[in-house]
């Protein structure tokens, strides 16, 4: 069976472990931790090693790896990662929960992750590393970009487009055809009636609230 390993050691890495034993279709070698004193376990499965240890892992026979950081404030964490174990050799399959539902036509970029009873439907495109989180619907003819995180319970409606690195906060909703562009954080429970800028933070309902975001 391929042997697969989690990048991370927390609640999210914890999630895409659980999505990959259901699934049945990797062996999983453990997790990766940044530094050598950070020492986790999670359902019998503990620390094989530190982001210095990636080209001997790659070695030693463990071709697949699962980024299982979450959005941790900004898509750039996700997206340096991506990077670094690319150029090492790594292939990151797509992680799908079993309980999602995803249309056949849906097109899940490298390293997505689809958590439980997660929808995607008809026509939608998902960008390389994005997290499609737990009961979040994705509806038809949706772009979702690379490194993006829709969170918990949030609702993109058909035909809306959402840039790189945005997150899509618990809850909330894109309506119909409206566009997120890229670096955007849409706070929680937010309702996005109108184009939502780059590098802005977007709250309320409707999400009128508008806050521009440091160093951009």
């Amino acid at each position: 069976m391929r042997k697969i390993m989690i990048i991370g050691c927390g609640g999210h890495a914890k999630s895409m472990l659980d999505t990959i034993a259901s699934g049945g279709e990797y062996e999983i070698a453990g997790f990766i931790s940044k530094e050598a004193s950070e020492h986790f376990s999670y359902r019998g499965y503990g620390t094989i090693g530190t982001d210095a240890d990636l080209e001997q892992l790659l070695k030693s026979g463990i071709r697949y790896a699962g980024i299982g950081i979450g959005y941790m404030g900004e898509g750039t964490i996700r997206e340096q990662l991506y990077d670094r174990l690319k150029k090492c050799g790594f292939l990151l399959p797509a992680i799908v929960d079993r309980t999602a539902v995803i249309a056949e036509d849906v097109s899940l970029g490298e390293g997505t992750f689809v958590g439980k009873a997660a929808v995607i439907n008809a026509a939608a495109r998902i960008g390389n590393m994005a997290i499609i989180n737990t009961g979040s619907i994705i509806e038809h003819d949706c772009m979702i970009g690379a490194f993006s995180h829709v969170a918990v319970g949030a609702v993109v409606c058909g035909g809306a487009r959402i840039g790189k690195r945005c997150l899509i906060g618990a809850n909330a909703t894109i309506l119909q055809e409206k566009v997120v562009e890229d670096n955007v954080t849409v706070g929680a429970g937010a309702v996005v009636v109108r184009r939502a800028e780059a590098d802005t933070t977007v709250l309320g309902v409707p999400a009128d609230r508008v806050i521009h975001n440091r160093n951009k």
